[in-house]
């Protein structure tokens, strides 16, 4: 952790929090606007243990895939066995195509493109399946 004044003379905190999982490059934390040092560093000490009890997810850190495991969980919790299949199969389409992308990064065009090839190999119901929900 790394404590130091602004040159509007108050006080930051800088903190690692891993490695981009695209990109491999360190990233970091950080936030300013404390009057006093001591408070920049409990701040920063505070933020940094909830980091290493994984008590706050970087957004952009989660998955496409990641997030679609989950919400194929919590919506199992509620549909039928049958449907749950249906949008695993459906999900696992565009897993192709998006499974190691941050959520984040995914824009529209990337999606309409991955729609457009899928019509290619896949029934219309499918693709139709695909966009009630996403």
């Amino acid at each position: 952790m790394h404590v130091y004044k602004k040159p509007s003379g108050l006080w930051a905190y800088k903190i690692d929090i891993g490695k981009n999982p695209r990109t491999g490059k360190r990233q970091q934390k950080e936030k300013g606007g404390f009057k006093r040092a001591k408070d920049a560093r409990i701040a920063g000490e505070e933020a940094l243990q909830l980091y290493r009890n994984k008590g706050f997810a970087r957004p952009e850190a989660v998955t496409f895939g990641d997030f679609a495991q989950e919400w194929l969980k919590a919506y199992a919790t509620t549909a039928k066995v049958s449907s749950v299949r249906i949008r695993k199969h459906q999900l696992g389409h565009l897993n192709r195509y998006f499974e190691k992308i941050p959520v984040q990064e995914i824009h529209k065009k990337q999606y309409q493109d991955a729609l457009l090839s899928l019509t290619k190999t896949v029934a219309p119901n499918t693709i139709s399946g695909i966009q009630c929900y996403c």
